[in-house]
């Protein structure tokens, strides 16, 4: 999208009149020039365009062709205090808030009317977290005349490779010339002179983390900066700089952190980004906001990231099923694609992306084991001395310090949390990692050991997932869970009659495919244990039933919805399953309405006849339908149903009368007990389950129906 020509035409108007005539009619007088000498006020139009051309534009990640700054620029927000100057402990940071968000410190304000405050900034911020972008923002914006200060934007990279960033030459206002030469404003140094002097300039100096520190040559911008700074005081500063590379104050600076994307802003830049698909973009909120892609949704925080997450999403309009992939991508990109695109160069001890890849996953499988979400600079550092001494050619006195921060630096994949507290930038990544480590020393046993350790723990599930989806070969990973899940559970005579009576329930139904198997056994477990909360393997069935029974149990009752769910069950599952769970929520309903006091009993006087009349006929109906048992369907029919204006003593004789019939001819137990402790090992045993088949949806196999057919049966011998 191109600029209105009109606001351009404007601004062009603005511009001359604000910046130019005045600074030209000085600058002439001082060189002694007739005005006719040379058309300064048109130079400086050419220049006022020339500034829109260059710095209106963006290349972006992964996009083959550049994109307007204001299509896609979302208002960023600075933190007033630094995350690495905070001074908490490792248990500080952890009561913060939730992990995956790893504390967000200090008051957010706006950066654009920062900066119209007039202050000198000095902008610091991790990798891809928009510090070029704003600066080119604020170009554009100045150039409308929306600040009142001629923008001239400083490229420090472009500086350390010019002939004026050599060493012995190094000079700052040479190279500004010569940028206003490359705008199309000829020999312009007395015109910049005069506006540096006269403070009508809003110098920004963007990437000092870009120049090498080999040779001094960093140490001397920094000098170089600082004076000019002094030197030109009435002009505004902004110096842009990633966060670990910065080791310097510069006097009379404000020093601002750009802070991670909210949630809103995320949904703003998204809304950008899709402008011209609006069914793409209510996919991908509903995509990032499903909790399977809680992962993902971290590393929208970072500009870069949901850059790359909207680029994939846009040409499939669905995020991978194996997420590695994405954060393979991620990686990609903080660790060379970046700064390729930029032409910029960085290494530490000429290491491979694969080498450094290799110490990350290492470092997070030691972390992650000991539940180390943040860990001391100094473990960190030895963690790193020790990887790195173990590879060949490395030198005796490694200075883990400085690699550390090149890391911060360059990467972005360690960030400074609080003062001496380091995380890996996102917990997606410390898991992906952590998994990577497993994958790639399956040899040693790392999955067995994995799964030995962590099978029911929450924390590992996405270590689970990511290892499962990574492993060329799952079947044995697979395989191992399965024979896990049933260790505990083989040690509880109860359970295992449980899921036994289970599977004898299933043996006779009648199924589209073998893998339906184990969602009958499943909803089995569920109907016998109705007061169960365990998570499910069948997530959209076992959920259905939990709310219709937790509905009757909180007697936020509705008979409608239950009805019409024991109907889906016999559509959708199996018929037995469906009778079964009209027949078993009856039993439930009626048994509520057994203990309710008298007061209670008068407020739901309209649900007892409504059950009395309609729904339990209906239940009745619907096993008349699906199940050939005339004997059942009689003693049903034969039931002396209470009504509204009968008392508990009805309800609970209707209750015992069911409940015989219902063990007589459905084979339900109502004399099963399972113990608190007992619940607590089936919940576990449902979580091993669900990681399991989550595993299997992700895993290379070679019989993934018959695997899942078997999820769920009685612990063998």
């Amino acid at each position: 999208m191109q600029m209105d020509p009109e606001v351009v035409a404007a601004a062009l108007t603005a511009f001359t009149e604000i910046f130019v005539k005045p600074t030209i009619e000085k600058s002439q007088q001082l060189m002694g020039r007739a005005k006719d000498e040379f058309d300064y006020s048109r130079a400086a139009k050419a220049y006022h365009k020339r500034l829109i051309e260059l710095y209106s534009k963006q290349r972006m990640l992964g996009k083959p062709d550049e994109v307007t700054i204001t299509d896609l620029f979302t208002d960023v927000y600075v933190l007033d205090k630094q995350t690495a100057l905070r001074r908490f402990d490792i248990a500080t940071l952890r009561e913060e808030g939730e992990l995956r968000s790893m504390g967000r410190p200090g008051e957010r304000k706006r950066g654009f009317p920062l900066v119209a405050e007039g202050d000198n900034l000095y902008i610091l911020g991790k990798p891809g977290a928009g510090k070029t972008t704003f600066l080119k923002y604020i170009v554009t914006q100045a150039a409308v005349a929306n600040l009142r200060k001629l923008p001239i934007f400083v490229s420090l990279n472009e500086w350390s490779n010019s002939q004026y960033g050599q060493s012995g030459q190094e000079a700052l206002l040479p190279f500004i010339v010569e940028q206003f030469a490359i705008c199309r404003f000829p020999d312009a140094k007395p015109f910049i002179e005069k506006l540096l002097e006269s403070g009508d300039a809003l110098l920004l100096f963007d990437g000092l983390d870009e120049v090498r520190q080999e040779g001094e040559q960093r140490r001397t911008l920094r000098r170089l900066l600082q004076n000019f700074a002094k030197q030109y005081s009435d002009c505004q500063c902004l110096i842009t700089c990633r966060i670990a590379a910065s080791d310097v104050m510069f006097e009379g600076f404000r020093d601002v952190e750009v802070a991670d994307f909210t949630p809103e802003q995320v949904e703003i830049y998204a809304e950008k980004w899709f402008t011209e698909f609006p069914h793409k973009l209510d996919l991908f909120k509903a995509e990032i906001a499903k909790t399977e892609n809680e992962g993902l949704a971290e590393l929208c925080c970072s500009p870069l990231l949901l850059a790359m997450l909207c680029l994939y999403f846009n040409d499939v309009q669905a995020f991978p099923t194996r997420r590695a992939e994405l954060y393979e991508e991620a990686i990609e990109a903080l660790l060379k694609k970046w700064d390729s695109n930029r032409d910029i160069q960085r290494d530490y001890f000429a290491l491979s992306a694969r080498r450094k890849q290799q110490m990350f996953a290492w470092i997070a499988a030691q972390t992650f084991e000991e539940n180390d979400y943040f860990v001391e600079q100094r473990r960190l550092v030895s963690l790193i001395e020790a990887y790195l001494a173990r590879l060949p050619d490395m030198p005796a006195d490694i200075d883990g310090q400085a690699i550390l921060k090149a890391i911060e630096a360059q990467h972005g994949i360690f960030v400074e949390r609080a003062k001496g507290i380091y995380s890996f930038a996102h917990l997606t990544f410390q898991e992906y990692f952590a998994a990577r480590y497993i994958v790639e020393n399956e040899a040693r046993g790392t999955t067995k050991s994995l799964t030995q350790k962590h099978l029911g723990d929450d924390r590992w599930r996405e270590v689970f997932l990511l290892t499962a989806s990574m492993l060329d070969d799952g079947e044995d990973f697979v395989n191992q869970m399965r024979k896990q899940v049933d260790v505990d559970l083989a040690k509880e005579p109860a359970l295992i009659a449980l899921l036994t009576w289970a599977d004898e329930k299933t043996q006779n139904a009648i199924v589209r495919d073998e893998s339906q198997l184990a969602a009958i056994r499943l909803a089995y477990i569920y109907l016998d244990r109705a007061l169960d909360r365990a998570l499910a393997l069948d997530r959209a069935l076992a959920l259905a039933l939990a709310r219709a029974l937790d509905r009757a149990l909180a007697r936020d009752l509705d008979l409608a919805l239950a009805l019409a769910l024991a109907r889906d069950l016999v559509k959708t599952l199996n018929a037995d399953v469906g009778v079964d769970f009209g027949l078993l929520y009856t039993w439930q309903y009626a048994s509520i309405y057994g203990i309710l006091d008298k007061e209670n009993r008068v407020r739901y006087v309209q649900n007892m006849d409504e059950y009395s009349a309609s729904f339990f006929p209906q239940v009745v109906d619907l096993v008349r339908e699906q199940v050939d048992a005339t004997r059942l369907c009689d003693r049903l029919a034969a039931l002396v149903l209470p009504t509204g204006q009968d008392d508990g003593v009805a309800w609970r004789k209707f209750v015992d009368a069911l409940a015989q019939i219902l063990n007589e001819e459905r084979d339900f137990d109502f004399t099963r007990k399972i113990s608190y402790q007992q619940l607590s090992i089936l919940n576990t045993y449902f979580n091993a389950n669900e990681r399991l088949l989550r595993c299997l949806e992700l895993a290379t196999v070679s019989n993934r129906a018959g695997i899942k057919a078997r999820l769920l049966l009685p612990p063998e011998g």
